[in-house]
């Protein structure tokens, strides 16, 4: 009986603790992945991106330089630029701000209705006065 019970104790060990049976299934899927179907796939694309850099180092590095010396100057202009933009919206803030400048329109705005109003009721008066005349008129010339 202890000799059943040991048994059945290292069958239920290997079966909880004992993967060697697993990990060779999946240490052979994977050798078998990167060995026999990729054939060398990952190695060929490495060659072909060294070879990328070699040709960019030897072409293109005085290229980057010339950039370079161009966004230097480029990144002088935009901070011209910036500080530009920045005094501009300064001025209009502090226009904004500026109640006394609104108050003067609406003052202009005052005088011009009232100058219209003015010059409409002269209108109609030199109207109704030459309207006037004109009547006196045509009353002396049907007299004669």
């Amino acid at each position: 009986m202890s000799e059943e019970l040991s048994r059945d104790v290292k069958n239920i060990w290997k079966r909880l603790f004992d993967h060697t049976h697993f990990l060779n299934g999946e240490i052979n899927l994977l050798v078998n992945e990167f060995e026999l179907k990729r054939q060398d796939k990952e190695v060929n694309e490495l060659f072909q991106i060294i070879e990328n850099l070699t040709e960019l180092k030897d072409t293109q590095i005085d290229k980057i330089k010339v950039l370079d010396a161009n966004l230097s100057q480029l990144n002088n202009q935009l901070s011209g630029s910036l500080s530009t933009a920045k005094e501009l919206i300064d001025l209009e803030i502090k226009y904004k701000e500026d109640t006394t400048l609104e108050e003067e329109k609406n003052k202009r705005k005052i005088i011009w209705d009232k100058f219209m109003e003015d010059i409409t009721e002269q209108y109609s008066q030199i109207n109704c006065s030459f309207e006037e005349k004109e009547k006196v008129l045509n009353d002396r010339s049907f007299h004669y």
